[in-house]
């Protein structure tokens, strides 16, 4: 079971009229605390914007005003979220509401937590090997 994560990053507005408005939605496991899923969401998305600085996320629960209609949604669930493992999947859906779900990519330490520099890999691995269905608009 998931549970929708509300996300406090709006769109600013930053990428281009007329670039492709992709939906951001987050959700862990039940069991995870807040504490715990809120960073990786956070940071995920940032990762996103970087690695597609021609497109605009838009964290799907906010009600900040966007350019245009999402042509794509990005969905990270979280399956764990502790100081010494990260496990997440990538899922985009396409405008039809074509699901492409990409592999669940983890990282763990056993004799340690993990660094930021450990959870940056694991979010542009995930991304660079979850295929993206290319925006229409």
């Amino acid at each position: 079971m998931t549970v929708a994560l509300p996300l406090v990053t709006p769109w600013q507005g930053t990428a281009q009229a007329g670039a492709p408005v992709i939906a951001y939605r987050c959700s862990a496991s039940q069991q995870l605390a807040p504490e715990a899923y809120t960073p990786v969401c956070t940071a995920f998305l940032q990762h996103l914007r970087q690695r597609y600085p021609q497109w605009v996320f838009a964290p799907q629960s906010t009600n900040a005003a966007s350019p245009a209609e999402p042509t794509l949604t990005a969905e990270l669930h979280i399956a764990a979220a502790q100081r010494n493992s990260t496990i997440i999947q990538l899922v985009w859906s396409d405008a039809q509401g074509q699901r492409h779900p990409g592999e669940v990519h983890s990282v763990s330490s056993m004799d340690r937590s993990l660094n930021a520099s450990m959870q940056s890999s694991l979010y542009e691995r995930s991304i660079a090997l979850t295929p993206v269905p290319i925006p229409t608009k």
